[in-house]
């Protein structure tokens, strides 16, 4: 049934209607990531818009499938920008601690998304926002993150400047 309804129609009112299916109907759960995770890159795309908005409303349901996501951002190198971008906003949106056993894996790719020109300046914010909550754990990393944030400031967009001012003075408050 997910499935089709995926497949039926790409909009705003189709995927609120996956996610009032998925949240009155927990079960379903599996079979929506098993879309997410999975290999058909249509469907991956499509279902990543319902998983974000299923784990801003029910973040019980998609818990579970954290370490599944993260292990699907670093075996990839295929994935729709949407699908990096709508994980990304899970796992920033989630308390860190959560995923704790998952912050090397989670920060090498990250680190990765910052450093590859190509990659799209909304993913790059989510993975420097994960990266530096995941520093007031960690701080020895905070010196690469600044430095990271500092040599792309120059020819990043306004929204990456932004964030990363932002980041940036933190830092600065809390040495």
């Amino acid at each position: 049934m997910i499935r089709e309804l995926l497949l039926a129609k790409h909009s705003r009112a189709q995927m609120l209607r996956i996610v009032e299916i998925i949240k009155t109907e927990p079960g379903r759960t599996a079979g929506l990531m098993q879309l997410f995770l999975g290999k058909d890159k249509l469907l991956s795309q499509r279902a990543a818009w319902a998983v974000r908005h299923l784990s801003q409303q029910v973040p019980e349901l998609v818990e579970p499938y954290l370490e599944s996501m993260v292990g699907n951002l670093r075996r990839r190198s295929d994935l729709h920008d949407a699908i990096k971008r709508n994980t990304l906003g899970i796992l920033d949106e989630v308390e860190v601690t959560t995923y704790d056993y998952m912050w090397g894996e989670l920060v090498s790719t990250c680190f990765d998304y910052l450093t590859d020109f190509d990659t799209k300046v909304g993913i790059k914010c989510l993975a420097m926002s994960i990266i530096w909550k995941i520093c007031e754990h960690e701080p020895d990393l905070s010196g690469e993150l600044k430095l990271l944030i500092e040599e792309q400031m120059e020819y990043q967009s306004n929204g990456f400047k932004s964030k990363g001012k932002k980041i940036l003075k933190a830092m600065a408050k809390r040495q």
